[in-house]
């Protein structure tokens, strides 16, 4: 009777592994072709250093600015159209404060308002994202 039972547990065991691997494979196969179906090229633009005013400060916001695309094309007529990026940046960067930058979500409001002003002036939703690499206040 002991010999019984003792392969009977086995046996479950043994079943209940199988099916474990068996799901496992399974969900591992699902999860790789999520991975493959969300591989989008970006391209990205870069901004030489660009100095702003601070509003009611004597203090001036060094930036250095990437701006992330999903269309080729577009990186072409940002990397031509430079100066505007560089001039939108600045025109918003002369309304903030020092308080309003420095706080914790000072910065990603700051890309935020780039991104969305970027993508009015060149009439797209193909700008992903704003970077910065560097965030200075002097």
């Amino acid at each position: 009777m002991f010999k019984n039972k003792t392969l009977i547990i086995v046996i479950v065991l043994i079943i209940a592994l199988a099916i474990g691997i068996v799901a496992g494979g399974f969900i591992y196969i699902k999860n790789s072709d999520k991975d493959e179906v969300k591989k989008i090229p970006t391209y990205t633009v870069a901004c030489n250093d660009l100095y702003g005013n601070i509003k009611d400060s004597k203090k001036i916001l060094k930036l250095n600015i990437i701006v992330e695309t999903t269309d080729e094309e577009l990186q072409a007529t940002l990397n031509e159209k430079i100066f505007l990026v560089r001039d939108k940046a600045n025109e918003i960067i002369v309304t903030k404060t020092e308080d309003e930058l420095r706080e914790e979500q000072g910065q990603t409001l700051l890309k935020e308002e780039i991104k969305q002003d970027l993508m009015e002036i060149f009439e797209t939703d193909k700008i992903t994202n704003v970077y910065f690499n560097d965030f200075i206040i002097q």
